[in-house]
């Protein structure tokens, strides 16, 4: 397994030093862990992230289907961090639904410990697939590689009381990622994951 995550995320939300300014946070949520993919249930109705309405991943001129795949998950991955990182009541489930391994362990908590902090994102990441590897076969799970360049620039996190910027002035803003994208059992997830600041996506 690979290491995974730099001290500068994609989220740029900085919550290694941040935390060390809050008290009391609010302990992480139970997030259920399971082998396929499944809906979080409450006795109450709770909003949800809105579910991306993609059709089933068909060959293209330059990708295959299972790359198709792979890139979607993707996708989705960037897509609903950035949704429960603007709205502090969606659950964090589709989150953990759609990652696995230390990647899920990280990112839901570090969204966790931001809402913690009563901090809310405002704009969004954009980010960019840049390139997505033929599928291979490692042991039990079929893998891609996904190259991914984020923006950061047009975001910001801000504290929800005082609606002040909590992000350090000298934050990098263009992060370039290398996801691995896992399929098991015909579900695709979001694996390991390393990150690092660049001047452009061209590096």
């Amino acid at each position: 397994m690979r290491s995974t995550i730099t001290a500068v995320t994609a989220l740029a939300l900085g919550l290694g030093a941040l935390t060390a300014c809050t008290t009391d946070p609010e302990p992480t949520p139970t997030i259920t862990v399971s082998t396929t993919p499944t809906a979080s249930t409450s006795p109450t109705p709770s909003p949800s992230p809105t579910p991306s309405d993609t059709p089933s991943p068909t060959p293209s001129p330059t990708l295959d289907a299972d790359q198709l795949a792979a890139q979607s998950i993707i996708n989705e991955f960037f897509r609903i961090s950035n949704e429960l990182s603007k709205n502090p009541e969606l659950p964090l489930q589709p989150l953990a639904d759609i990652t696995t391994g230390e990647t899920q362990a990280i990112y839901v908590k570090e969204i966790a410990d931001f809402r913690a902090m009563n901090a809310i994102q405002t704009g969004d990441v954009d980010w960019t697939v840049l390139s997505v590897s033929p599928v291979t076969q490692r042991e039990a799970e079929r893998l891609a590689v996904v190259n991914v360049c984020t923006d950061n620039s047009m975001m910001d996190v801000v504290d929800q009381q005082t609606k002040l910027s909590i992000l350090p002035k000298d934050r990098s803003t263009t992060i370039r990622w290398t996801i691995d994208a896992v399929e098991e059992n015909g579900v695709w997830r979001v694996g390991d994951l390393t990150t690092a600041p660049v001047e452009d996506c061209s590096q």
